[in-house]
């Protein structure tokens, strides 16, 4: 009996030592799922931020471009208005009937 009892106490250490193994084993398995979940979240936070600097670096540019789109619109408008003028004074100018302008510039 106490054989048989011992012989049982060691078939149950044994069976636990397997079980205690596994779980050991499952418990590496996970840590390393979790480390891995760890260096994904850490490579997408880095590309968020990244993809957050590109989006801030557009609209800066975004509003250069509609600051500059303003000003062209602004000397555009401005040199209209300074070719409606130059046309009514040089209209100002009249040459005798017959008469041929004078060719200014290269050439």
């Amino acid at each position: 009996m106490i054989i048989d009892a011992m012989v049982e106490t060691m078939q149950s250490i044994h069976s636990s030592s397997s079980r205690i193994r596994e779980i050991v084993g499952s418990a590496r398995r996970v840590n390393q799922l979790l480390e891995a979940i760890a260096t994904g979240a850490d490579e997408q936070a880095s590309g968020v931020a990244q993809t957050a600097q590109a989006v801030q670096q557009l609209d800066a540019m975004t509003q250069r471009n509609a600051a500059l789109v303003e000003l062209t619109a602004a000397s555009a408008a401005s040199l209209k208005q300074q070719a409606v003028e130059l046309s009514r004074k040089v209209a100002n100018f009249k040459l005798p009937q017959g008469a041929q302008p004078l060719a200014i510039g290269p050439g």
